[in-house]
């Protein structure tokens, strides 16, 4: 449009699906939980789960290449189960099969986004942000944003923000409470928010930039899982923490990049450690551009010992190492056609997630070594 404004239409649309065959499910008639079974007194279950999603969304900006730069954008998003099924087999036994999900569940969201940036002098620019999601199954939500960025040179810039986040139910969480498959559940739960406050420093210089931020994150309303009780809203949850940065220039071909997260974390109902959370998490790359449309990189990726549920007897899970490879090519052939390759976890290490005691005692592995190949055609 004329006199600054301009628009942006988006549409999408997805149907997707998910199968799991024969998940543990514990004993069949458990007394109390145990984490290694009579094997011929096992349960089982496969799953069959689909849905689709179609959204639709308009976005208006405004700017006087200036001062201001506003934002007014409006969204709509429909999803609805499509099918779902729960089979449960039994060792010694004739087995069943039920809808968990209800197949007719359909949830409609409408979003409302404004956000304003004001320029007020040449070094000090802040932003103001309200969002409102209007959902049909849960309660309404307002998420607020406010940041400032003070330029104090070229090279040193300082950073504030605060921001508060929802995240609503998922089907499944809503199904356990309706289902009232655990005595205890309550009939129905809420969604939860993270309210997180920043403050960061940035320095850069010609052949190296480094960043330093502080944080602060509340979660309410916490959805999470607890044995023989199922899901739940519980108290407040905090983390603190601290985050390093540094990308530099090594020469015109080479660059590193490094970073480092400080974490503290408290689940104010247990007065432990959040369970999954770790104390800290690094990473450092390696970047060589030998041409300008070739690149190989190399990730190093290291993650501490993780908290498991307070309630566990086992000591925390074994922290672990990672290097990741990737390979990137672009304009081959053309000006049109993009290579990517890459392996994940090259030195095969064994990597695992931390799982309730009540269902796997080994925890959760997660893949060995995996290639990937990526081919891309822009039109």
């Amino acid at each position: 449009f004329s006199h600054g404004w301009s628009t942006e239409l988006s549409a999408g649309w997805q149907d997707k699906e998910q199968t799991k065959d024969h998940l543990y499910a514990g004993p069949e008639t458990p007394s109390t939980w145990n984490p290694t079974p009579d094997p011929s007194n096992i349960a089982y279950i496969d799953i069959f789960y689909r849905e689709w999603r179609r959204n639709a969304g308009i976005d208006f900006k405004w700017t006087d290449n200036k001062i201001h730069n506003t934002l007014i954008g409006f969204e709509y998003v429909d999803i609805q189960v499509d099918h779902e099924l729960i089979e449960v087999i039994e060792t010694n036994g004739p087995g069943s099969s039920y809808n968990w999900i209800d197949p007719d569940k359909r949830r409609r969201i409408f979003s409302t986004t404004l956000q304003e940036e004001f320029r007020l002098r040449d070094d000090l620019t802040l932003t103001f942000g309200l969002r409102h999601d209007n959902y049909n199954d849960i309660d309404s939500e307002l998420s607020p944003r406010l940041a400032a960025v003070w330029r104090r040179d070229q090279s040193n810039i300082f950073k504030a923000q605060f921001a508060r986040a929802f995240r609503p139910p998922t089907f499944y969480e809503l199904a356990a409470a309706a289902y009232n498959f655990f005595p205890t559940t309550y009939d129905m739960i809420e969604g939860s928010t993270i309210t997180t406050s920043e403050l960061g420093y940035i320095h850069k210089d010609i052949s190296y930039e480094y960043r330093i931020t502080l944080f602060h994150s509340k979660i309410d309303k916490f959805i999470v899982f607890i044995d023989e009780t199922g899901f739940i809203n519980t108290d407040s949850a905090t983390v603190y923490g601290t985050e390093f940065e540094l990308l530099h220039k090594l020469s015109k071909s080479l660059s590193v990049d490094a970073n480092l997260s400080l974490l503290d974390t408290d689940d104010n109902n247990t007065g432990e450690s959040m369970p999954g959370s770790t104390d800290w998490i690094s990473n450092i790359g390696l970047n060589y551009r030998p041409t300008s449309r070739t690149s190989l990189a190399l990730q190093f990726h290291a993650v501490g010992e993780t908290y498991r549920e307070a309630t566990d007897t086992r000591n925390k899970l074994e922290g672990y190492n990672t290097i990741d490879a990737t390979l990137s090519m672009t304009d081959l052939f053309g000006k049109n056609i993009g290579f990517r390759a890459g392996m994940k976890n090259l030195l095969d290490e064994d990597v695992k997630y931390p799982a309730p005691q009540i269902t796997y005692i080994d925890d959760h592995p997660r893949a060995g070594r995996q290639w990937w190949l990526q081919i891309t055609y822009d039109f």
